[in-house]
């Protein structure tokens, strides 16, 4: 019964979440029942997850950000006025930098932290989810267009 559930809802061309959905609710089913918990984790939970969980997973699929090239261009813009930065400036910049990407901006920033690095440049280590890896780490090095990320 529950192997034809699982096939009618992957014949309906439903997506990836409401077929998992699916399937907690019906362990919850289950459970609501009063059916024991090791009957569950057997046989019925077999037979729920025919399809693999990793299956689920949707491929990240990069795009083009043309919001990001008018940010360089903006970046570029100012910073031809305006040579001198503060430091904190300079890090205000580089993140919204790095927040504009679109590498970056696929995943979701929990917890981080910036450290200054005995060679100059800076680090910032977030745990991340959403992503097959849970931890990053960026390191930041000067850049040899000052029109971009002018630094003294």
């Amino acid at each position: 019964m529950i192997s034809k559930f699982n096939s009618q809802i992957q014949i309906e061309l439903t997506s990836e979440g409401n077929q998992a959905n699916c399937r907690t609710a019906i362990v919850m089913l289950f459970g609501a029942q009063g059916v024991s918990k090791k009957k569950i984790n057997g046989f019925a939970l077999q037979q729920i997850m025919k399809k693999p969980q990793a299956d689920i997973r949707q491929k990240i699929i990069e795009e083009p950000n043309w919001q990001y090239n008018y940010l360089l261009r903006q970046v570029s813009e100012k910073s031809i006025a305006n040579q001198d930065l503060s430091q904190k400036q300079y890090m205000e910049i580089v993140i919204a930098l790095i927040m504009g990407n679109s590498t970056i901006r696929l995943v979701e920033v929990h917890r981080s932290f910036i450290k200054f690095m005995k060679d100059g440049s800076w680090q910032i280590n977030a745990s991340m989810i959403n992503v097959h890896v849970k931890q990053v780490e960026i390191v930041f090095r000067s850049v040899l267009n000052l029109n971009e990320c002018p630094t003294q």
